[in-house]
């Protein structure tokens, strides 16, 4: 039981029989202190989760200085709706799911963590040899170091940019009769007028 789970009065008697050991693991130990702060962004994120699913979800973005109690926020939301199992649809369901991403992360990294917080069962890793295997072209495209270089360079890493870029390619090359992907064709790649004007 944590000490969250403990009322004050039964708190106050425990820690009066607890020895040394203990009581230096319950300054310790992490625990949770309602505030009224606190207990108003907890109704909101709580409101939040209630709302009725629709295409435009309300949000919330909590911002403030290291060591002021986000993050403890956040595991309090979690531990107050754990993962429920299902017996009949013998699923798992996670009311709310929680992840951490460095400063500057990019989409993969968003979407792989995300799929892991969920217990999703995917590949970690879309090569690019994978991606050009499954293209319908006559000849076997080959790529050196250079031309995967080119390809991050131009699309930032983006898989969708990723997947444009060898499908208008692959399109190309179809119509020029040239029947693969070349390192000169990727070079010359350009995104269309809607993809950068959108990357701004």
């Amino acid at each position: 039981m944590s000490h969250e789970d403990v009322s004050t009065d039964d708190e106050r008697r425990w820690l009066a029989d607890a020895g040394d050991t203990e009581r230096v693991a319950y300054i310790r130990a992490e625990r949770w202190i309602t505030y009224p702060r606190a207990a108003a962004i907890l109704g909101q994120m709580q409101r939040l989760l209630d709302h009725p699913r629709n295409s435009r979800m309300p949000s919330l973005l909590i911002i403030g200085e290291s060591g002021i109690g986000k993050t403890q926020l956040d595991l309090k939301f979690c531990r107050d709706h754990p993962p429920q199992f299902n017996e009949e649809t013998r699923r798992t369901i996670s009311p709310v799911v929680s992840i951490q991403l460095p400063a500057a992360p990019t989409d993969r990294l968003l979407y792989m963590t995300l799929l892991r917080a969920v217990g999703a069962v995917f590949s970690p890793r879309i090569s690019t040899a994978t991606l050009l295997r499954h293209l319908p072209l006559r000849k076997a495209s080959v790529l050196d170091t250079a031309a995967l270089q080119t390809v991050i360079r131009s699309t930032r890493g983006n898989t969708a940019r990723v997947f444009q870029l060898f499908g208008d390619l692959a399109v190309a090359a179809i119509g020029s009769g040239e029947e693969r992907i070349t390192t000169e064709a990727i070079s010359a790649w350009r995104p269309s007028v809607y993809d950068r004007a959108l990357a701004g």
